[in-house]
């Protein structure tokens, strides 16, 4: 896979974790399970599908890590465009 392909891929990854980070709902419904500890197991089944994401993401961290590293100004610049605050330096 050439840099820029994986550059892709760590973008398009991080877009996608950014993505279900912005919105509230499965924080909001965890929480609720506070009340409702049997809403817990279909809330998770819910969710799985977005839990693989973290797994690809760290499967594919010591990669991600060396190209933010070589290309810190670029992912600043898409840190800075997204209005995160989150530090992109390794």
């Amino acid at each position: 896979m050439s840099q820029l392909q994986l550059r892709k891929k760590c973008v398009k990854l991080l877009k996608i974790i950014f993505f279900f980070h912005s919105y509230r709902s499965f924080l909001e419904a965890l929480v609720r399970c506070r009340n409702s500890p049997s809403d817990l197991g279909p809330l998770m089944n819910r969710y799985e599908n977005k839990f693989e994401m973290y797994n690809k993401y760290f499967q594919n961290k010591p990669v991600s890590d060396h190209i933010v590293t070589m290309h810190l100004l670029y992912f600043d610049k898409i840190r800075q465009n997204l209005g995160s605050r989150l530090d992109v330096s390794v």
